[in-house]
């Protein structure tokens, strides 16, 4: 049986693959910045960046293992 990775290191069978803090944070940011910014243009990614500096090395993580978080690898 061929078993994908996990995102953060969780372990097999621990419900929902929310389970990297950083990346929950981030979505959780990134929502709440369009409450002042629609969009994703400048304005909204200037406040995403000061609201987490380190935003652009989340997205990217997130981006790596957005294909495990929603419904397991995709083959």
């Amino acid at each position: 049986m061929r078993t994908s990775p996990r995102p953060c290191g969780t372990p097999p069978g621990t419900g929902p693959r929310w389970r990297c803090p950083a990346l929950v944070d981030l979505v959780l940011v990134h929502e709440l910045c369009h409450l002042r910014a629609p969009g994703h243009g400048a304005a909204f990614r200037g406040l995403l960046r000061r609201t987490r500096p380190d935003a652009d090395e989340r997205e990217r993580r997130f981006a790596e293992q957005e294909p495990q978080l929603w419904r397991g690898a995709v083959r």
